[in-house]
């Protein structure tokens, strides 16, 4: 345990100022250690808790505070779409970083879609699971609509898969493990995503998987009848129109782990038509390429079962003897085997070399102040572009999001583009969400 208050001052330096580092990794390494006597912290102000050290800044007060875009430092784009485009931002009084989605509410008249947007936020907004990103807050503005989100350093799992090709057992094994726990929390809180697929799925600093789309997702106990959700990843019940409910997600996790372990979905064909019959007759192959096991194949075949109810559980899932044999416990994940996929080299090792000097008890040997980062530092590594901007909402954007296929949908989008927020026509990322029926 951390006795000195200088040793505690430096922690919560650390919890204060790292918005960006998740704040786990270290007490992963050092969790034996990192902690605090009750007079170093009430000397310093730290909560008493003993799981400080688990729970990001401010968060408490995000979800209270009354927000305007003067309240952010505005950062460089992340993403952008059909709607509007996500910016790196970092909140100005607490440094911490977070994901700014802005929406153009012109869009959203224009599309009808006020009711999915404000259901989207209710459900995201009350979800806490380390798999879920987080939702903090919103807060609007004549024009536009901000989601003050989580921020994933890691991206998307659709472009490391592009990346890749296909993702090796270990890989595939912890990103479904990680999956199946999030949304075992989700359908316990009555919530089917209905959506899940790699562009929905983001990947913190240590490879740690995120859901983060709730877009088509519903809270409810009772069947439901809308179709909806993107067209390779859609079980046999919505294909044939007929009632759903949680199990389509276990459909969706029989058709990740395909595609993670061999690159594609497994009923992707040249026309819709012809997916739609592949799914209808369950059309499941195996190519020779790559070498997958037999316990991989077999969890595979039983996810996906054209009768729901016959549909290996979460449970089943969790206790399936490839997931227990290949997944990683701790849910981290790389390419090159490796728990941390994108370190965020700067930062995470002065924080390490710092929490294990303090652990050590070499922490300023020689009576010398400590010299922490300076703000220029922080800002040259998280490289903040601060003469970027929040543009305003053009009148037409231009391009069409493909209903069907991979491509990027707007080669030339308007200003008023944003990824992430599905509606009529489908998304202007490739393989968009289509309301197909309702």
């Amino acid at each position: 345990m951390i006795a000195s208050q200088e040793g505690a001052i430096v922690l919560k330096w650390l919890h204060w100022r790292l918005g960006l580092i998740n704040s786990l990794s270290l007490a992963d390494m050092y969790g034996q250690y990192i902690g605090t006597s009750d007079q170093a912290a009430s000397e310093s102000n730290i909560p008493l808790s003993p799981h400080w050290l688990y729970v990001k800044p401010s968060e408490t007060k995000m979800a209270q505070k009354q927000w305007s875009l003067q309240d952010f430092e505005i950062g460089k784009p992340l993403g952008k779409g059909k709607f509007g485009r996500v910016y790196l931002a970092r909140e100005l009084k607490s440094k911490f970083i977070v994901a700014l989605k802005v929406i153009f509410k012109e869009q959203m008249e224009k599309y009808k879609l006020h009711h999915q947007l404000k259901r989207e936020m209710e459900i995201q907004t009350n979800l806490r699971h380390p798999n879920v990103l987080r939702l903090y807050g919103w807060f609007h503005d004549d024009d536009r609509i901000y989601l003050i989100l989580e921020y994933a350093h890691g991206g998307e799992l659709y472009r490391q898969l592009r990346k890749t090709g296909h993702l090796g057992e270990r890989q595939a094994a912890t990103y479904i493990a990680s999956l199946t726990q999030a949304l075992a929390y989700c359908h316990e809180k009555d919530v089917i995503h209905r959506d899940i697929k790699p562009e929905n799925l983001l990947l913190d600093h240590e490879g740690r998987l995120k859901i983060a789309d709730f877009g088509w997702s519903v809270q409810s106990r009772s069947k439901r009848h809308t179709m909806c959700g993107t067209l390779d990843y859609l079980a046999p019940e919505m294909v044939e129109n007929k009632a759903h409910d949680y199990a389509v997600d276990n459909w969706t996790l029989g058709i990740l782990c395909y595609e993670f372990l061999f690159g594609v979905p497994p009923f992707e064909a040249e026309s819709q038509t012809d997916t739609f019959r592949r799914i209808m007759k369950v059309d499941l192959r195996f190519p020779s390429t790559p070498h997958v096991s037999s316990e991989a194949k077999n969890l595979i075949i039983r996810l996906l079962v054209k009768d729901s109810s016959k549909r290996l559980s979460l449970q089943k899932i969790m206790e399936h003897p490839w997931i227990i044999k290949n997944s990683d416990p701790l849910g981290g994940s790389s390419p090159s085997g490796g728990r941390y996929s994108k370190p965020i080299s700067f930062i995470t090792t002065f924080c390490l070399k710092l929490v294990k000097s303090v652990v050590e008890g070499s922490l300023d040997p020689n009576g010398d102040p400590i010299t922490l980062p300076t703000d220029e530092e922080f800002d040259a590594e998280l490289t903040f572009d601060l003469n970027s901007r929040v543009p305003s909402p053009a009148k037409k954007g231009r391009g069409k999001g493909n209903k069907k296929g991979r491509g990027k949908g707007n080669k030339k989008p308007g200003k008023g583009d944003i990824p992430a927020v599905p509606g009529p026509g489908g998304l202007g990322k490739g393989r968009g969400a289509k309301v197909l029926s309702s």
